[in-house]
């Protein structure tokens, strides 16, 4: 009787020019973070079954896990301050490049983490431009704060070009948003019917599936637990406890936030259960916070099933 075999994890520290293999039989422990380097350690692996395991390193693993996916692959990427949590746990302080690809591999193997599936190309262009497009915007506020302190007038006027500059750039990448939204049939359908929400408009559409690419995929916990809205009960004992949202997605909850506000004040369903959280002692800030977890869940719905039209009544929550 053959038994099944555990699922082998194999830890990759990621760092701009290099990547640090955890031991695995036939791989060196180190290769270029290059195409040719990144291809050499998948022929390397020799079809073997295991999961390539890296944390998010600043894009540096961009390459890495699109190339696994491309090659069939199976791949995942892990939160850096879980495997940091990890160690301290385990009581290890020491922190090198092997050391780090040897914990992301015990850290997988703890707890296997959500492998990631083939994105039409569509998606990694979207996630590029919006993260671009809340780049400038974070620049514009800081130029914006700038002007607000006493400042010499030249520096002043500098600071106002490169407003007026970060300006034209936002609507280059607006426009650039607007443009792939137009030419791609499966996001064109669902920024319309995501868009007959109110509150809901073409960026927050490209920004919730910017920064969640697996929408449509999850289940209404699955996607609120990601984008780190679902409430976290703390208790001990016969000490109660609020619950707090936390982790997750904070550019994600962050693209929710102002469409939770004007839903609040335009959607009259959405209205009605603000002001019913409202009613029962919940405050302001919990509430929209349950707004926000609404309309995600409702999004979700809305990319899950092409063929549903929502009626403005967002799913249970």
């Amino acid at each position: 009787m053959n038994e099944t075999q555990p699922t082998v994890h194999l830890g990759v520290d990621v760092s701009k020019k290099r990547l640090d293999i955890s031991a695995f039989p036939g791989l060196k422990p180190k290769y270029p973070n290059t195409p040719a380097g990144v291809d050499r350690l998948l022929d390397d692996l020799g079809g073997a079954d295991v999961v390539v395991c890296a944390e998010a390193s600043g894009g540096y693993e961009i390459l890495l896990l699109e190339t696994c996916l491309k090659r069939g692959v199976a791949a995942s990427k892990v939160p850096p301050g879980r495997v940091r949590h990890y160690a301290k746990a385990l009581g290890i302080r020491a922190k090198t490049d092997r050391i780090d690809a040897e914990l992301i591999a015990r850290f997988a193997e703890a707890n296997p983490p959500r492998r990631l599936t083939t994105h039409a190309r569509w998606k990694v262009e979207l996630a590029a431009l919006v993260s671009r497009r809340d780049q400038l915007v974070e620049m514009r506020k800081q130029e914006e704060n700038r002007l607000e302190t006493r400042l010499p007038q030249a520096v002043c006027r500098d600071i106002a070009g490169h407003l007026e500059e970060l300006a034209e750039r936002l609507d280059r990448i607006d426009a650039a948003i607007a443009e792939l939204v137009e030419a791609t049939a499966e996001l064109a359908g669902f920024c319309e019917r995501a868009t007959s929400v109110k509150g809901v408009g073409v960026q927050t559409v490209a920004a919730v599936m910017g920064y969640m690419p697996e929408l449509g995929s999850l289940s209404s916990r699955e996607a609120a637990a990601l984008a780190g809205l679902a409430p976290i009960t703390r208790e001990s004992g016969e000490w109660r406890g609020r619950r707090f949202i936390g982790g997750g997605r904070a550019q994600l909850r962050k693209a929710l936030y102002m469409p939770a506000v004007v839903a609040v004040q335009h959607n009259h369903v959405l209205r009605a259960f603000y002001l019913r959280k409202r009613a029962e002692g919940k405050p302001a800030k919990l509430a929209l916070t349950a707004v926000m977890r609404k309309l995600l869940i409702l999004l979700n719905r809305i990319a899950a099933n092409p063929d549903f039209v929502p009626d403005h009544e967002p799913g249970p929550c």
